[in-house]
């Protein structure tokens, strides 16, 4: 993959990951207001989506680092492993 598309999409990825906890920082009424009920009522579901998407986002990124696949195999594939189950 070429150098800036890949950086692009490194860091798109990352900032998506980030944004997507942003219910930590403000807590489940202030991040989203217009789907409180709909959220509490399935809170298990949902934590589960917003734990598990922002980890599949990051280790997706790293997936592609040629250098991290080249030098260190073993933890390229705990990598993959772990973004599967995410």
């Amino acid at each position: 993959m070429p150098r800036i598309p890949f950086i692009f999409v490194v860091v798109t990825s990352v900032l998506v990951a980030l944004v997507s906890f942003r219910f930590l920082a403000l807590g489940i009424d202030a991040a989203f207001p217009t789907m409180i009920e709909h959220l509490l009522n399935r809170q298990t579901a949902f934590i589960a989506h917003v734990v598990a998407a922002p980890v599949a986002l990051f280790l997706g990124a790293l997936q592609f680092i040629t250098r991290l696949r080249a030098r260190y195999p073993a933890i390229h594939r705990w990598v993959g492993r772990v973004y599967v189950f995410s």
